[in-house]
């Protein structure tokens, strides 16, 4: 289900629209006779500018009624700055008059401008916003975001994640990124989502960032290594082992490395016995944390990717590493 979402673009867009369709409207103006130009100006402004917001909002739904009722606003106070000026004009000499007339219409359209950014930083400012409605309440605009909209939204993927609502999750996250991209946690929230939703090659691109926000956390790495299996992609798998395992000091990081580098030899059918032999003696030596193996990874992603797609032998192979990587954990 999609949502309409208040974003900057239309915004901005009506108002450049209207600003040239202003400017379009002086210059028709002077087409038609002196006494009635602003008239027949005014006109030609209001269904160009009209007409522009039916077309933005039937092929742009994301241009919802706040912005409308906002175009709505901007159109109407051009309509009666040239309605006016009309009066303005009347006994003013021709080359005052054209000089008056510009003014006019740069008055206009700042006035136009300045109600409708009120009018809409207020009007979505006083609206509620529950999960999956409304979110077209928040804006860009420094009325309408900060801090607390962004984790009140981060509060609702959250909640959406555990309703399996991967889908609003993905969107949500989408565009609150948009306005704090440094944020680590929504792009973790974000690839989570994409992962249930499998897609693999969007959540690596998220977990990409993720690991650069934080490098930290030797462990972000994992999920990119996975996700690469789970495309079957096994050499931009190893790839990745390969060029980060030599910086990669956490335990837990370095057998999961090793694990996945054999899982990747076994699913190519290459000769693993030697490495099986030199996996086994390292984890028995040095076994995975007990936290790690029961709370922290989510093995049923990569065995039902082998249940899947995976030779009998392969199968039986990579479940037993499982098992022993679980049972061997303390």
């Amino acid at each position: 289900m999609g949502h309409e979402g208040l974003t900057e673009a239309p915004t901005i867009a009506i108002f450049i629209l209207s600003i040239l369709v202003l400017t379009v409207g002086f210059v028709l103006s002077d087409f038609f006779e002196k006494e009635r130009a602003h008239i027949r100006g005014g006109a030609i402004l209001f269904a160009i500018a009209g007409g522009t917001s039916i077309l933005l909002r039937i092929f742009y739904p994301g241009f919802n009624r706040i912005t409308l009722a906002a175009s709505g606003v901007l159109v109407l106070s051009c309509f009666v700055g040239f309605f006016f000026g009309r009066y303005w004009e009347q006994g003013a000499a021709l080359e005052q008059a054209s000089r008056r007339r510009v003014r006019l219409y740069i008055l206009g359209a700042f006035l136009g401008v300045g109600i409708s950014g009120l009018f809409l930083g207020k009007y979505a400012s006083s609206i509620d916003v529950p999960p999956r409605q409304n979110i077209e309440a928040f804006g860009k605009d420094k009325f309408v975001v900060d801090k607390k909209d962004l984790l009140m939204l981060r509060e609702i993927a959250q909640t959406a994640q555990n309703n399996k609502d991967h889908d609003a999750v993905v969107k949500l996250m989408t565009w609150v990124i948009q306005f704090q991209p440094d944020e680590e946690s929504f792009f973790h929230l974000r690839a989570h989502a994409y992962r249930s939703l499998g897609e693999y090659r969007m959540e690596i691109e998220d977990r990409k960032v993720v690991l650069r926000l934080n490098p930290g956390f030797e462990k972000n790495h994992l999920p990119i290594i996975e996700d690469y299996i789970l495309l079957k992609e096994y050499d931009n798998a190893q790839r990745w082992i390969r060029e980060n395992k030599g910086s990669i000091s956490d335990h837990d990081s370095r057998i999961m490395f090793d694990f996945f580098d054999l899982v990747c030899e076994i699913l190519r059918r290459e000769e693993y016995s030697s490495q099986m032999v030199a996996f086994k003696k390292a984890i028995s030596d040095y076994p995975l944390s007990k936290d790690f193996a029961e709370r922290f990874w989510r093995w049923h992603v990569l065995l039902d990717f082998v249940d899947r797609t995976a030779p009998p032998q392969a199968k039986i192979l990579i479940k037993q590493l499982v098992d022993t990587l679980k049972q061997t954990a303390r």
